[in-house]
């Protein structure tokens, strides 16, 4: 999935970057691990944070819904339940019913 949203990682990075968040030793990413991973990865740049809101926009509308996002995270096999996803856009100080501009994807990925 991370492929699909331009980047190119191999297996031992992957294994890596689920490693520096797997508190637990699961070997999975639990949603508290997710923030986590969402955080570091808050360095990235206005182009590729464009791309990543794009690869989610599957309906090509300009905005992201919770369902889009929730779908996306899900194909990267980080499944999170309606509770969550709101938790998670709620703590970003979003609102879960409404659609996401790349601003408020911003806010999301890029915590302060």
């Amino acid at each position: 999935a991370m492929r699909n949203m331009g980047a190119d990682p191999t297996d031992e990075e992957l294994n890596e970057m689920i490693a520096e968040v797997d508190d637990d030793g699961s070997g999975l990413i639990e949603f508290e691990e997710f923030v986590t991973l969402m955080v570091k990865a808050s360095q990235i740049s206005e182009e590729e944070l464009q791309h990543a809101f794009n690869c989610i926009d599957f309906d090509k509308q300009g905005t992201v819904s919770m369902q889009e996002l929730q779908q996306a995270l899900s194909n990267m096999k980080i499944p999170m339940n309606d509770a969550e996803m709101k938790c998670m856009l709620s703590s970003a100080g979003l609102n879960p019913e409404n659609e996401m501009s790349l601003q408020d994807f911003g806010i999301l990925v890029r915590p302060a």
